[in-house]
């Protein structure tokens, strides 16, 4: 739950950027994208200003003569080197490929207008912060290696949308493109409860950073890979490519994702719910942003 709420609230203000973008920008007037960057670098600005007042617990078991934690010990875990695998893949078909991809995609091969692209990730946040909650609900009792591979198979669906966009008249694309937004986003409100307490799940509290970290690197190596494959793939002509490896990538994500359920225990996989200890390493995890 904890997860899921975080998840709401970052894409709440995703949402407020998008609509503010949609309203804002004026391809015309390059004024109008020097204001947004202000406002952005205002909002990092006060950012930084309420980090230090995040504070955290160290967990109460913790001994300062245990091993230091090692990032080989973390990956000599074959279940999770597995779900490395799965998170990359949701990485590269999700968030780096929505971010840099999806407008490239739009607007060279589909011709949509910069407002509509905006509007996405407007919708987008619009179903995760109407459907998280209930998501959440829906989910519980279910496994978590299900949940990851129906949200790469939405995920698939979403991206196979935009296939048709170049055949479309402009009032089509857009309603094709912000469906993308709503479906994509009802994948993500899957995701979000279910990968990064995986992880968690199977750290073991010495090893907690290091696992969130490995986890957290997957999505900051897609950020590199992903913009690069599209910019290519899309400034050559080759856009539906590009947008066939995307669901290519959801496709066999899920099938990794299913095969998980194998190597984790029914705790790990979601069945049983752990008592939630006040004050402990998840809790510190949770409240640190390390998922």
């Amino acid at each position: 739950r904890a997860f899921g709420i975080q998840f709401t609230a970052l894409n709440a203000s995703i949402g407020v950027g998008g609509v503010a973008a949609a309203t804002l920008v004026d391809v015309q007037r390059p004024i109008t994208f020097q204001v947004l960057f202000l406002g952005n670098a205002a909002t990092c600005l006060v950012s930084a200003l309420l980090v230090p007042r995040a504070r955290t617990r160290p967990p109460a078991d913790q001994h300062d003569d245990a091993l230091p934690p090692s990032y080989r010990e973390v990956l000599a875990d074959g279940t999770f080197r597995r779900v490395l695998v799965v998170a990359l893949l949701l990485a590269v078909t999700g968030y780096a490929a929505l971010d840099s991809g999806l407008p490239a995609y739009a607007r060279v091969v589909g011709h949509v207008s910069p407002r509509v692209i905006a509007l996405v990730f407007a919708v987008n946040t619009a179903v995760i912060v109407l459907g998280q909650l209930a998501v959440l609900r829906l989910l519980r009792g279910h496994r978590r290696s299900t949940a990851l591979a129906l949200c790469l198979l939405i995920w698939g669906a979403s991206w196979s949308v935009l296939f048709t966009l170049p055949e479309l008249s402009d009032t089509s694309r857009a309603v094709v493109v912000l469906a993308f937004g709503g479906l994509f986003g009802l994948g993500e409100t899957l995701m979000a409860p279910t990968l990064s307490p995986l992880v968690n799940d199977l750290a073991t509290d010495r090893l907690r950073g290091r696992y969130n970290a490995l986890q957290g690197a997957t999505f900051s190596i897609a950020f590199v890979v992903s913009p690069a494959i599209s910019a290519g793939l899309i400034g050559i002509g080759l856009g539906r490519s590009w947008l066939l490896s995307i669901v290519v990538g959801c496709v066999i994500g899920s099938l990794v994702a299913v095969r998980l359920r194998h190597r984790l225990t029914p705790a790990q996989d979601g069945l049983l719910t752990a008592p939630y200890r006040a004050g402990g390493p998840l809790q510190s995890a949770v409240v640190s942003g390390a998922g």
